[in-house]
């Protein structure tokens, strides 16, 4: 038997939905790092996808531009009870739109390597080198 869903359960569940609709067909999510804790899970990924779809969540208003995209996201997650209890990520916001050469944004210039420079690091230490 099915429990009715809750309005705020309804809106969470049409958010993830248009969400999950917008991620590209080649998004690649690569490991950098992750942490345990006895309740908390932290982990760095670089994503990196080709700007294939309208993406509201990171992008907004903002026609596909065909492009690459590539940057660092860090996903802080807490479980209660063994399950999800709140998620949060973060990436460089500016460093999306200056990939894609999207107009009046800024260049961050800083953030557009960083995800290169992790992947870089990660792939010499899984090497031996350190």
């Amino acid at each position: 038997m099915n429990t009715p869903l809750t309005p705020s359960q309804q809106t969470m569940l049409a958010t993830w939905r248009l969400f999950l609709a917008s991620i590209p067909s080649d998004i690649e999510l690569i490991p950098v790092s992750e942490i345990f804790e006895h309740d908390r899970l932290v982990e760095a990924v670089v994503v990196r996808f080709t700007h294939s779809r309208r993406m509201d969540w990171m992008l907004l208003g903002a026609p596909p531009t065909g492009l690459k995209a590539e940057f660092l996201l860090i996903v802080l997650m807490e479980f209660r009870n063994g399950k999800l209890a709140c998620q949060h990520m973060h990436w460089d916001r500016a460093t999306g739109p200056s990939q894609r050469r999207l107009p009046d944004t800024p260049a961050a210039e800083d953030g557009i390597g960083s995800a290169a420079w992790l992947r870089e690091l990660v792939a010499h230490k899984s090497d031996g080198l350190q």
